[in-house]
């Protein structure tokens, strides 16, 4: 019988190479890869007090991003991903808090997915997952989807305003 510190050693051992001089070298083992479906929603940790204590603080330092690229086809302005950025990401790494988003494209569905991840120093986590599905698949139509869901996300998750007026809700009330 060996005890698990002897176990592992041994793994660690084959993982390098071998122990001694005159063994060889082993090729490195590719990591498992697992299968995970996708589906639209959010987790979170078990705990998420600290996560959400730096956010908080994070969010008081936090300027509007800027309203910077046009669109002409609704006649608006907006502010691009790296307003956003620009905008969030020193207040959210101060406070120990990091956000990576990582595209996964299905060309079976023809949909774009991200998957958001706000994690804290203390190992709390926000793990966001949307999906959108372009009217067209080409290159261009599952980038500018994948730039269209980072942005959104992005804001979404940190809770930055873009730059957008107060207008105590007439807009929507059809009132101007």
């Amino acid at each position: 019988m060996s005890d698990g510190i002897t176990e592992f050693k041994r793994e660690l051992a084959e993982m390098s190479g071998g122990e001694g001089k005159d063994e060889k070298p082993r090729p490195a083992t590719p990591p498992k890869m697992i299968s995970v479906p996708l589906v639209e929603g959010t987790l979170i940790s078990e705990t998420m007090g600290k996560l959400n204590q730096a956010l908080s603080k994070a969010q008081l330092e936090m300027a509007s991003a800027h309203k910077n690229e046009e669109n002409p086809f609704f006649k608006s302005s907006f502010a691009n991903l790296e307003s956003v950025v620009t905008a969030t990401r020193p207040s959210l790494n101060k406070h120990g808090l990091c956000l990576s988003q990582d595209p996964v494209v299905d060309s079976q569905t023809q949909s774009v997915w991200l998957i958001s991840h706000l994690g804290h120093v203390s190992g709390e986590q926000k793990i966001v997952i949307s999906c959108y599905k372009p009217k067209q698949f080409d290159i261009h139509s599952v980038g500018s989807a994948i730039s269209y869901l980072r942005r959104y996300s992005w804001s979404s998750i940190c809770g930055c305003p873009q730059g957008i007026p107060d207008d105590d809700g007439n807009l929507v009330k059809g009132e101007k």
